[in-house]
């Protein structure tokens, strides 16, 4: 009596790729089966031989056979759902092994997923997206897929779920921006989500640090009565805004950026900084980039 067949990653592997293969003549005539279920037949012993090089810690091999089940899923059904979730698994291994190759399953697996997912999965796969992007260094990439999945939360009416990545895709925007119009529409992304955010209790709280990245991304125009209107609609858009550390922030920047004052510029983000809790990286950055403006323009008067 011959031993048994042991199944291993390898064999499922090659036993689906040659259900791939059209059959011949003699083979249809003599099996009887129809062509789409044999290629639905390889497709998932891929996926199972994938599940088996995971499970045996060859990550590599695991997460291309997840690429090319996805790929055998793809072109024989109607449905891309399965197609979708080979493909997340093959992001979701190279997130460990390859950035750039997780980035690309990304971007795949966004197409496929546009049918038979729910809004908040596909979003959630979006956010994702925008993360391997920031990751290898892509923040226009990043903030076009957090802006994707902001507008998805926003169609599912999650007013409060879409606040998050908008936030992040607005500052991306201000990061990328290097005239006028860029840090216009990151300015105006950040009015976007304050409007969005007074029409939620549990948001409200936050508005008057979101007028604040939308005053410095209008400082940053380096105009000073551009400035000075925008402060004043923010005033006028929150009540309380006037009365806020935000706002005389925002307020005592002016003369410091007519009189081209670099040194006054950040000696009042650092006052601010040691009395706020919530400045972050993108604030240091965003006032270390202004003050590199002015110092040049401060150097070319002098």
């Amino acid at each position: 009596m011959g031993k048994p067949k042991v199944i291993t990653a390898q064999t499922l592997y090659q036993d689906g790729k040659k259900l791939l293969v059209p059959p011949s003549w003699l083979e249809s005539l003599v099996s009887g089966g129809k062509p789409l279920d044999r290629h639905a037949d390889g497709a998932e012993l891929l996926g199972q031989s994938a599940d088996r090089y995971r499970n045996d810690g060859n990550l590599e091999a695991a997460a291309k056979t997840y690429e090319e089940a996805s790929e055998a899923y793809e072109v024989q059904a109607q449905d891309k759902t399965p197609a979708a979730e080979h493909m997340v698994s093959a992001m979701n291994i190279y997130r460990q092994i390859s950035k750039p190759d997780a980035v690309r399953c990304a971007q795949k697996a966004v197409k496929l997923a546009k049918e038979g997912w729910t809004f908040t999965r596909r979003n959630k796969l979006f956010e994702t997206q925008a993360e391997l992007y920031q990751q290898v260094g892509d923040l226009e990439g990043a903030k076009n897929a957090y802006s994707a999945a902001a507008e998805g939360y926003k169609l599912d009416n999650s007013i409060a779920l879409s606040s998050k990545p908008a936030n992040f895709a607005a500052e991306l925007a201000a990061r990328v921006a290097q005239t006028p119009d860029g840090y216009q529409d990151a300015r105006d992304r950040f009015l976007e989500i304050a409007k969005s955010n007074m029409t939620q209790a549990n948001l409200r709280f936050g508005v008057k640090g979101i007028l604040l990245k939308a005053g410095i991304c209008s400082l940053c125009f380096g105009d000073v009565i551009t400035a000075q209107n925008d402060i004043q609609r923010f005033k006028a858009m929150e009540r309380d805004f006037a009365q806020s550390r935000e706002c005389r922030l925002l307020e005592n920047l002016l003369e410091p950026l007519e009189e081209k004052d670099p040194v006054k510029w950040m000696a009042l983000f650092d006052a601010y900084k040691d009395e706020c809790m919530t400045v972050t990286d993108w604030h240091e950055t965003m006032f270390k980039r202004q003050q590199a403006v002015l110092q040049e323009a401060e150097n070319d008067f002098s």
